[in-house]
């Protein structure tokens, strides 16, 4: 139950998609956050969990998911995220 099953890009764990942050290159080239999973273009997901989330900036595996740099507000705003509590 959760919906369809997505492959987190750090950790490699296929999980249901509402578990994770879903990030899109749009058609148009721009990189966005996608809470809905409804944004048409290539996506890529991420845990919501702190050890997943800094991986996936340091190592840039959102980057490479995406072909395509992340901007650094997308960033920022992954970053709570990041830190462990």
């Amino acid at each position: 139950a959760g919906g369809p099953l997505r492959r987190c890009v750090s950790c490699r764990q296929m999980v249901s998609r509402i578990e994770l942050i879903r990030l899109v290159r749009q058609l148009n080239g721009e990189v966005v956050l996608d809470p809905t999973c409804r944004v048409q273009g290539r996506g890529a997901y991420v845990h919501r969990d702190p050890s997943c989330v800094s991986s996936a900036i340091q190592r840039k595996l959102l980057d490479r998911a995406l072909k395509r740099a992340v901007p650094g507000a997308i960033v920022e705003h992954l970053l709570p995220w990041g830190k462990k509590p």
